[in-house]
């Protein structure tokens, strides 16, 4: 891979994804600290935790003012330096307050500090990899691979801290993350360029994703992310409250899930590259399906029945979902997405796809916290928990409905890889692509 893309590129996608993946450190802290600070109910927690999302998905705003603003002549170094110490002093400010208002902007301001950083990520591994898929696969997976030991790591780190420290302790310690990211900006070499044009890139971004080739995988994307409930608060109440699961322990929960992406990132890599992506999609629905069952025996005590501890429920559930969830969902996505950024707005055009991942995944918290507080579902009182896992699970025959909705593989899409910036003439309007 260092002949294919160059030590300096590895280097700098290694730097950004390891820190995002050593965020895991405080992903549980921020959780207990809402929980235990502030007493808020596990609908309420949700909420805030998805505000603080939202700087996620307007990343399209920050792939046009990188691809098109340099800062001190540099559209990717200077960016990944300024927002990497914005992260940092979002996060040690936590120390200095007890405002519920000022913890929420201190924890939206580092995610914005984060997503900005992703989009120059995403947008140097589209600009290497986007004219061979095998390539893109490979970058993809050395990504996430690096993502999920940084991961495992901070989920270890997370776990074995809150012991001993306080959430609020642990939340500042996380500062290290975007300090990593700040540093990484040192390495990285790049031309130095001046400023673009943002309104031809606007128009290109507009009438790319008009195309019905482009809109359609977006409508499917917000339907298989979106459409299934998610009760990711809920479920580490419940572990903290009923199960009596330990803070360690649930940083294991996270440990699991980080090498299930390891493994995921293989699989796809070695066995499911080369299939299509309605398939891929398909398999991984119909296996979700199944796999949300063991929540349902968790939440209904059902491996009392089985002679099993809690904890066996717990991990293989967790650690399951994960793998399929990542395998045969997120990668033929991401790869997708990546095989059709026009060139000249890579950053703006994968940050968009990724914007639209992350509104899906909004929408799907959102429902979840709905479904909680209309069955009355909070601490105290989890006795319709197992209704709200039904419910989880028959919504998952939905987007099987809708997989017409993305080609079959990406081979149907390579002639948008021709597709200019600044260049759209009437002759491209009449291709077709699909």
């Amino acid at each position: 891979m260092i002949e294919t893309f160059g030590f300096n590129t590895l280097a700098i996608l290694f730097c950004v994804y390891w820190s995002q993946g050593l965020t895991s450190l405080n992903s549980l802290a921020i959780t207990l600290y809402y929980k235990d600070l502030f007493h808020l109910d596990p609908a309420y927690t949700q909420y805030i935790r998805g505000f603080s999302f939202v700087a996620w998905l307007i990343k399209p705003v920050y792939g046009l003012i990188s691809d098109n603003i340099p800062i001190v002549g540099y559209h990717r170094k200077s960016y990944l330096f300024i927002w990497g110490g914005v992260g940092v002093l979002s996060m040690l400010s936590i120390l200095f307050h007890k405002s519920l208002f000022w913890s929420i902007l201190a924890l939206f301001t580092n995610q914005l500090s984060l997503a900005f950083c992703d989009v120059i990520a995403d947008a140097i591994m589209v600009e290497k990899s986007r004219k061979n898929e095998t390539a893109s696969s490979a970058l993809q997976s050395f990504c996430w691979i690096v993502l999920s030991i940084g991961g495992f790591i901070g989920s270890i780190l997370g776990g074995v801290l809150l012991e001993t420290l306080s959430p609020k302790t642990v939340i500042a310690f996380s500062s290290i993350c975007p300090l990593l990211i700040a540093l990484s900006s040192f390495n990285f070499q790049e031309t130095p360029s001046e400023l673009k044009n943002c309104r031809d890139q606007v128009q290109t971004l507009l009438k790319a994703i008009k195309k019905p080739q482009i809109l359609k995988p977006l409508l499917f994307i917000i339907i298989l992310g979106g459409i299934t409930p998610r009760y990711s608060e809920l479920l580490t109440y419940y572990m903290t409250d009923v199960l009596k699961f330990s803070t360690t322990f649930l940083g294991t929960l996270s440990i699991a899930a980080y090498i299930s992406i390891i493994i995921g990132s293989f699989i796809y890599y070695y066995y499911l590259k080369n299939l299509e992506y309605r398939s891929t999609i398909c398999i991984g629905q119909l296996a979700l399906l199944f796999i949300n069952f063991i929540d349902l025996g968790l939440v209904t005590n059902s491996y009392i029945y089985l002679g099993l501890p809690s904890w066996v429920f717990a991990i293989s559930g967790d650690v399951l979902n994960e793998v399929v969830s990542f395998t045969f969902r997120a990668m033929p996505l991401l790869v997708m997405s990546a095989k059709i950024c026009p060139v000249g707005i890579e950053g703006t055009f994968y940050a968009f796809f990724m914007s639209v991942i992350n509104i899906s995944f909004e929408i799907s918290g959102f429902i979840g916290g709905l479904l909680v507080q209309l069955f009355k579902v909070k601490t105290g009182s989890y006795d319709l928990f197992w209704l709200l896992v039904v419910i989880q699970i028959s919504s998952q025959l939905i987007p099987l409905l809708f997989l017409k909705l993305i080609p079959k593989n990406g081979l149907e899409y390579d002639e948008m890889l021709e597709l200019e910036a600044n260049e759209s003439g009437p002759d491209n309007d009449k291709r077709e692509i699909i």
